[in-house]
């Protein structure tokens, strides 16, 4: 039997099961919601082993695994993403930032900005998220570019920057038996101003 594109990256990805990597009680530092704005970018690395082998697929210290962009404004900021699950449906959902950096979920994460977004911008990119959110939009595990519907996590964010005329990055990277080039989402960083970051892990000593 040929192996499906959905299990042979679970296999790469070296997350044929997803696995907590810790179960301790940890508190993410708190989160200015109200230094934050709709049209900024949300990453975090999570527990799993999925999120290490993505993680380390990009070079550099600011590696994370999975990406989202923040809709609404003050306290009623969400996080508009998408991403696998063990169990329910794989749409996009739309989170409270609390609720996206939960310690249970992550052990980093940051929020980024792209400094020169116009009003305009910040709209089209909040009213296309909020759009993907209520169409319902499935997760894309052939992890295509080549339509919108279906969609994993940084083609979202992606997707609806591009829709304001902003192209966050260009890179791709090359996955065995993907057929085409993967978006990660670290590589949308480079462009973006960090305006907030946690890191849970223990300090590295040489």
């Amino acid at each position: 039997m040929l192996i499906s594109i959905r299990n042979s990256l679970s296999l790469i990805f070296i997350a044929l099961c997803v696995v907590q990597c810790s179960t301790r009680e940890e508190v993410v530092p708190v989160i200015p919601v109200q230094e934050l704005r709709e049209g900024d970018v949300a990453f975090r690395l999570g527990r799993t082993l999925q999120s290490d082998a993505i993680a380390a697929a990009t070079q550099g210290e600011s590696r994370y695994s999975h990406v989202g962009v923040m809709v609404g404004r003050g306290d009623s900021l969400r996080v508009v993403h998408i991403e696998p699950e063990r169990a329910g449906e794989e749409r996009v959902k739309m989170e409270s930032v609390e609720e996206f950096f939960h310690p249970a979920r992550a052990v980093a994460g940051c929020v980024a900005r792209y400094e020169n977004l116009t009003e305009w911008q910040r709209q089209t990119i909040e009213r296309e998220a909020l759009r993907l959110h209520a169409k319902g939009v499935e997760f894309d595990h052939d992890y295509s570019l080549e339509d919108t519907l279906q969609m994993y996590c940084s083609e979202l964010v992606d997707y609806v920057f591009r829709r304001a005329n902003v192209v966050l990055t260009e890179q791709r990277r090359r996955v065995p038996l993907v057929e085409e080039d993967v978006l990660f989402p670290t590589d949308m960083l480079k462009g973006l101003q960090r305006v907030w970051h946690y890191d849970l892990r223990p300090a590295r000593h040489n």
